[in-house]
């Protein structure tokens, strides 16, 4: 397989570089990145501080790339090597047509590392006007919705999630979505506001692409429906709303998970400063298992030029609650960023500090601290 795959890929090559009659564009990509970090750690309250890091350094995916433009039709074909815990090697195919006032769109990957590509691709089409964008299939169909940026360093929370009750799940702070398969609609209501709609019903799978079964469901499927608004209003304003449930698919089990999240993101260009605010919440429940598990989180961030530089301070906080007992996270960042030749260079200190009396099990323990300090240097060639 490797073999043939190596063929194809001299092929392709072969093909981009001698046939110029042909108009088809070829280029190579690669990435690099160098650290330095120093992270200290307490797990509890009664636990000893312990201090790890040090010098590290990591490659991001050597690309190939080939593509043709012929009227209204265009095409790249993509070959790409990466690393994620075993090596990944994925042919990408994506095109477009436009006929009359419509252009369609789509894109199909496989990944040809032995055993990684289990399944056949589940793609989605993209049909649009302009002024509506249709999509249908397994797509990110709905935006989380967050405005805000943050450091280099480790400390900002995320909408964590921990084990089958409560999803599994690890997102930035804002609404909990994902790939689903389903349709969106898109429409632009005027020249700074866009509204989609999104459906999804799939026979299996989990809510929004990020709940699954939590009331001990073997076998079920999935339906839910969620709303995007997007404006500019003076304001860059974001708006995502998504809820569904599951249903069992075993005659007679009446076991099913609901599940409905929020994000609203707020960012404004003040010209010497960028502030940003995002909240967002998850609910999830069981009917069975009586299960239950809220988030509230907020993240508040501020990125200011330095000259051609850039400083950035973030504050995050998420608030878990299994329906009796809460715990938090609370989470500053501190980041700044510059350019050195065609080097970029970044520095950043992060803290995350745990407030959990009540020991919820999607937070770290009572007296959990974290603070990392980070220099980072990226190269992109």
């Amino acid at each position: 397989m490797k073999k043939l795959s190596n063929m194809m890929l001299a092929a392709v090559a072969a093909a981009a570089i001698a046939t110029p009659a042909m108009a088809w564009d070829f280029g190579a990509t690669g990435s690099a990145e160098a650290t330095f970090n120093q992270t200290t750690t307490k797990a509890s309250e009664s636990a000893k501080a312990v201090v790890s890091g040090g010098f590290a350094s990591d490659a991001g995916a050597i690309t190939l790339k080939s593509s043709n433009t012929d009227g209204d039709h265009s095409a790249t074909l993509t070959y790409a090597l990466d690393w994620d815990g075993n090596l990944d090697e994925v042919w990408t195919l994506s095109g477009s047509t436009k006929s009359g006032k419509w252009t369609a769109s789509a894109s199909i990957d496989y990944n040809n590392d032995e055993g990684a590509q289990t399944a056949q691709d589940a793609p989605a089409i993209t049909l649009t006007d302009g002024s509506m964008t249709i999509i249908m299939g397994n797509a990110g169909h709905l935006s989380n919705a967050r405005k805000g940026a943050d450091g280099t360093a480790a400390g900002r929370v995320t909408m964590l999630g921990t084990g089958e009750a409560n999803g599994g799940y690890d997102y930035d702070i804002g609404a909990v979505v994902d790939s689903f398969q389903g349709i969106s609609v898109g429409m632009a209501v005027d020249a700074n506001t866009t509204v989609t709609a999104a459906y999804q019903n799939q026979s299996a799978g989990s809510i929004m692409g990020v709940q699954g079964a939590a009331d001990g469901e073997t076998s079920y499927s999935a339906s839910g429906f969620g709303l995007s608004v997007a404006a500019d209003v003076g304001a860059s304003v974001a708006l995502t709303f998504g809820s569904g449930s599951t249903k069992s698919a075993i005659d007679g089990q009446d076991n099913s998970t609901t599940y409905s999240t929020m994000g609203l993101g707020v960012s404004m260009d003040l010209g010497s400063a960028v502030p940003a605010l995002t909240y967002a919440t998850t609910a999830m429940t069981s009917n069975k298992a009586e299960g239950e598990h809220k988030i509230t989180a907020m993240e508040l961030s501020v990125t200011a030029p330095v000259g051609d530089d850039s400083v950035v301070f973030n504050y995050s906080n998420a608030v878990h609650n299994d329906g009796t007992n809460s715990g938090a996270q609370t989470g500053i960042e501190l980041g700044y960023g510059t350019t050195v030749g065609a080097v970029a260079l970044s520095v950043g200190y992060g803290s995350t500090t745990v407030a959990n009396e009540d020991a919820v099990a999607a937070v770290n323990a009572k007296g959990y601290t974290m603070s990392d300090i980070e220099v980072k240097m990226a190269y992109s060639f």
